[in-house]
């Protein structure tokens, strides 16, 4: 209770100012006096300790009353609605970290924008929404104890304030801030422009074996979705950038086409006709006019007539074929109790990444009736695409079938497709 003369703190049950003399003359004081005569004139225990009692609970009324005064000149504008405290913020649910800044919650503004930053950044648009909604209803208990705390802060520091001094230190340090306005917008422009995402054209490829969407844009590849297909989103990127978005997109619609027997689209139009890429099928021709070669043991392929039998220097127990020793075709098998496809496919893409093979990528294919593994790579120093093909047949063997050469769009690499147990 304060000295309405001079503002000073008044103790408990004081009828004149010990500052100023001044007389205290308010309905607090002229209970306790009245209850003070009473108890003077009759002196027993109960009267001592109701005379307390009456002291205590007006002292109580009157320090409420302060507190929420001073809390009323900490809130300033809309204090009232503030201290009721009901429902959400709607404020908050239009203005998100803005408000917060505004009502000069700094650090919760602070993290607020940071968290909205990171999770827009990631396409995780609904769940900030959600913090937000959730915010919303907690924001008056959250602002008030803030509150609270700040103006129990004053206090302590200042303890020889007079109560209207109290309530101006309040005002001051409390209210609001329009600075934090323009501070809020110069925030969102700059997190709206580090998260900026050019925007990306797409190549849509769909087939029986999984579809795949590309998102790309002048600079490179920007994302991806794939169902039912592997994609191994780092090593394209840094192929598509060393051979040009042009060229990748070529690359891939005829390696799409090759080994998943469908097609891809930019704009609802076929990436061959797009590019002037014409369609062909010329496993096909290979297999109407060539001839077969393989065996017994590891299986039968169809090659060019122009192929001949090939010697591998390493001297191993394969058979190789070859195309002016520029292509090769590599037939194997080996008993499924060894190895499974899988494994075999794994242990082969280990090792192909381990001698420097670039963009080595896995995939599921079919060669010709089975489904097969399917790894391959590029290896810059000799300037050769290496696919691999892995699969399990009914003689009980694991087959391998690898073509390797300069051009992956070779109709060469179409050849494993011929494969049969029988010639």
């Amino acid at each position: 209770m304060y000295c309405k003369n001079c503002g000073k703190n008044l103790n408990q049950g004081e009828i004149f100012c010990a500052n100023c003399g001044a007389k205290v003359e308010n309905e607090n004081n002229i209970i306790v006096r009245n209850n003070f005569d009473q108890n003077i004139q009759n002196p027993t225990m109960s009267n001592v300790n109701n005379l307390d009692n009456n002291i205590n609970q007006n002292q109580q009324v009157t320090t409420i009353d302060v507190d929420q005064e001073l809390r009323k000149a900490y809130i300033d504008k809309n204090a009232e609605k503030i201290l009721k405290g009901r429902g959400g913020s709607a404020w908050l649910f239009l203005f998100g970290a803005t408000y917060l800044l505004y009502r000069k919650l700094y650090l919760y503004g602070f993290i607020y924008f940071l968290i909205n930053f990171v999770l827009s950044y990631f396409n995780l648009a609904g769940v900030c929404f959600i913090i937000q909604i959730v915010l919303c209803f907690f924001f008056y208990k959250i602002y008030l104890n803030y509150v609270d705390k700040k103006i129990s802060s004053i206090k302590k520091n200042n303890p020889n304030l007079s109560f209207e001094q109290l309530k101006e230190k309040c005002r001051k340090q409390g209210g609001v801030s329009y600075a934090m306005i323009a501070l809020s917008i110069g925030i969102s422009l700059i997190i709206g422009f580090i998260s900026y995402k050019p925007s990306s054209d797409k190549i849509v490829c769909t087939s029986d074996k999984g579809n795949i969407t590309i998102m790309y844009n002048e600079e490179g590849i920007t994302g991806y979705k794939a169902n039912g297909m592997s994609y191994d989103l780092d090593a394209q990127k840094e192929h598509a950038k060393e051979i040009g978005m042009d060229a990748y997109i070529t690359e891939f619609d005829n390696w799409f086409k090759s080994n998943a027997s469908g097609y891809c689209t930019i704009n609802g139009e076929k990436v061959s006709e797009e590019n002037n890429i014409e369609e062909d099928t010329p496993n096909q021709d290979i297999v109407q006019e060539g001839k077969r070669v393989g065996s017994d043991e590891f299986g039968y392929i169809t090659i060019p007539e122009n192929w001949t039998n090939f010697i591998d220097v390493d001297e191993n127990s394969t058979l190789q074929y070859s195309y002016a020793n520029i292509y090769i075709a590599t037939l194997y098998a080996v008993p499924t109790t060894q190895i499974d496809a899988y494994n075999y496919a794994s242990n082969i893409m280990n090792k192909l990444k381990s001698e420097g093979v670039q963009n080595v990528q896995g995939a599921t294919v079919n060669v010709g009736k089975y489904s097969a593994y399917q790894v391959y790579g590029y290896s810059s120093n000799e300037n050769i695409w290496l696919v691999c093909w892995f699969f399990e047949t009914e003689d009980g063997k694991t087959h391998y079938i690898s073509i390797e050469g300069p051009d992956r769009n070779s109709e060469y690499f179409n050849i494993p497709e011929s494969f049969s147990l029988n010639k």
